[in-house]
């Protein structure tokens, strides 16, 4: 009879055990609920050197390329522009994004569409914006 209820008694901790890893298990998963996620898959991937990118400014999503990242941040060129407008953008959902499908793709125009061009010789500084 003792040993039926040392069994018992072992079955009710080992059940009691499992309860609470159980609850510590709910408990965690609430905690990685409520705390933001950190940056995964495809912001973080905008962290390799030469990644395409769009960044948010100037109130439109602009073309760029990634040049160096650093802690939650990332170095960009903007396509087009010269290199004193490269900046240093927050990994942010809100300031960049993975490139659009279109993002190699010519812009197309259609006759008698306004465009802004930049004329200037290529490889040299300056240039002049045209409409």
């Amino acid at each position: 009879e003792e040993e039926g209820k040392k069994k018992d008694t072992k079955k009710d901790k080992d059940k009691e055990r499992e309860k609470e890893k159980v609850d510590e298990d709910a408990v965690e998963d609430k905690e990685k609920a409520d705390t933001p996620a950190k940056l995964d898959s495809p912001l973080s991937d905008l962290k390799k050197k030469g990644s395409k990118c769009e960044v948010y400014s100037d109130g439109d999503w602009w073309q760029a390329r990634v040049l160096k990242a650093r802690d939650d941040e990332v170095m960009v060129h903007y396509k087009g522009a010269p290199n004193d407008d490269d900046e240093w953008v927050p990994l942010t959902e809100e300031r960049i994004r993975p490139p659009s499908d279109d993002w190699d793709t010519p812009i197309k125009s259609v006759i008698g569409e306004e465009i802004e061009v930049k004329h200037g010789e290529k490889g040299k500084k300056g240039g002049k914006w045209m409409l």
